[in-house]
C-alpha cells in the first residue's frame, strides 16, 4: 500500500467508532465544527471505509469525493 493510501485510511473513523456506522446509509458530516454536507458510508479498498459522494464532471467522468469527518449523524 502506498503512503498516500495509508495516510487517507488513518484519517477515517477508527475501528472503535466504525461499529455504529452502516454501509450504504447517508450521514450529515462535520469537521472541526464546520458542516461538510451529506455523504454515504462506503466500503472502499482503495482509501478505506469512508464517507463518499459521487458526481459526474463536465467531461462525463464519474468522480468519487471522500469526506473526512470528526462528527456525523445518520439521516433517517
Amino acid at each position: 500500500m502506498c503512503k498516500k493510501q495509508e495516510y487517507l485510511k488513518s484519517l477515517n473513523p477508527k475501528k472503535s467508532e466504525k461499529h455504529i456506522l452502516l454501509f450504504g446509509k447517508t450521514y450529515k458530516l462535520w469537521r472541526e465544527g464546520k458542516y461538510l454536507g451529506e455523504a454515504i458510508w462506503t466500503k472502499d479498498d482503495n482509501v478505506g471505509d469512508s464517507f463518499q459522494t459521487q458526481f459526474t464532471d463536465e467531461k462525463g467522468r464519474v468522480i468519487n469525493q471522500v469526506y473526512i469527518a470528526d462528527k456525523w449523524m445518520l439521516i433517517i
